[in-house]
């Protein structure tokens, strides 16, 4: 049952509040360790992995790969900026939307997480896979299985055959 006394902005903020002290309960000082030898906060940490999240779904094997494929973009000097498709969509949602969550158009780590990441993309965030040199595109197709490459043409080709398969499938999030 709801006091019906306190507001809903009372309500709204005793609810981040708990989700606050969930994640501060689930990351530990390695994890802020690791983080710090990687070279970010832990805010950076979790906005990372709300991107590999939301890129990944519930494909958490896949997401210490689309860590490293994003890591690569962002020490790349060829790339200027993330590029991950959910993050277009996020900042839309706000009432005044400054376009700083939009990785298509920011350099670097947006300013705060997207979503709750799990814990799984927290670990993949803090480890993303080894032997991913060179490679900054990736695809999934239909049935949710990622394809990667290591050059704009390699992705496109695979994006092509995908669609030639009717395999290929784009989410808008709208």
């Amino acid at each position: 049952d709801l006091d019906s006394t306190k507001s809903t902005v009372e309500y709204a903020r005793l609810a981040i509040e708990k989700m606050i002290k969930q994640t501060e309960s689930k990351i530990t000082p390695s994890m802020y360790k690791r983080a710090e030898k990687m070279g970010y906060s832990m805010n950076e940490i979790l906005t990372m992995a709300s991107i590999i999240q939301m890129e990944s779904g519930q494909n958490t094997d896949e997401m210490p790969s689309v860590a490293a494929v994003f890591y690569n973009r962002l020490k790349s000097k060829d790339f200027s900026t993330l590029g991950s498709s959910p993050t277009c969509y996020y900042g839309e949602s706000f009432r005044k939307d400054d376009g700083r969550y939009n990785t298509y158009d920011i350099k670097g780590i947006p300013p705060g997480p997207l979503c709750s990441p799990g814990l799984a993309a927290i670990n993949a965030a803090l480890n993303p896979s080894d032997g991913m040199d060179g490679i900054f595109y990736f695809v999934t197709d239909k049935d949710g299985k990622f394809y990667y490459s290591k050059t704009g043409k390699e992705h496109t080709a695979i994006i092509d055959k995908l669609q030639n398969e009717d395999n290929w499938v784009y989410e808008t999030f709208e």
